[in-house]
């Protein structure tokens, strides 16, 4: 099971900053990609960001991750569908 974060946010905007932020802090320690620019290497990551479309587009999360890629997602917003 992976031990890093995923971090999924609702905007383009938010997505492109929580990677800056993540990059300028943590880069000595940690590995952080943006998941639709690295969609190959994203295993190799310790922190993945990700809009909410991106991973919830046709259900794409269903057929991508499994239930023990992330121990933690950290979502900015969440609605009921």
């Amino acid at each position: 099971m992976r031990k890093e974060p995923c971090f999924s946010l609702t905007r383009l905007e938010l997505e492109d900053q929580a990677w800056k932020s993540f990059v300028r802090y943590l880069k000595n320690d940690y590995t952080c990609v943006i998941y639709k620019e690295n969609k190959g290497d994203w295993r190799k990551a310790e922190i993945v960001v990700s809009t909410v479309q991106s991973l919830t587009f046709d259900n794409k999360y269903l057929k991508l991750f499994s239930p023990t890629d992330f121990e933690l997602v950290i979502s900015d917003e969440a609605t009921a569908q």
